[in-house]
């Protein structure tokens, strides 16, 4: 309900109710809607394949970000990421709350979240 109060919200959620309320057989489907919205969303042309096995060293003429982000790891652990402070719908209240989600950065800056997450991930080349 926090986020009827964003600026960027009503122009998103058709498209992300449409993505939660549909049917799916699996939740590799839905995880892979979710990923291709948030990377239209962003403008990111975003070339995936998906292994049908864990593969444990990626080739060394792909990028390997898997470990570059992780839950575990304190972001400022983290020398590859940087929160950078956005406007948010309680942040007149109670500040800017760093590593919320990717949605958080959407609905809060619409068309200039890819540019907020550009200033976050300097430094991955």
């Amino acid at each position: 309900s926090a986020y009827m109060h964003s600026p960027f919200f009503e122009f998103y959620m058709d498209e992300i109710r449409h993505l939660l309320e549909r049917k799916h057989s699996f939740m590799l489907e839905l995880n892979l809607e979710i990923l291709d919205f948030l990377l239209g969303t962003l403008e990111i042309r975003g070339d995936y394949k998906l292994s049908n096995a864990f593969i444990e060293t990626a080739p060394e003429l792909l990028n390997d970000f898997r470990e570059i982000i992780h839950p575990k790891k304190k972001p400022e652990e983290d020398s590859h990421y940087l929160s950078e402070p956005y406007p948010q719908v309680f942040s007149d209240r109670f500040g800017f709350t760093a590593n919320l989600s990717i949605m958080d950065l959407i609905f809060n800056e619409g068309p200039n979240a890819l540019i907020i997450l550009e200033k976050c991930l300097k430094g991955i080349s």
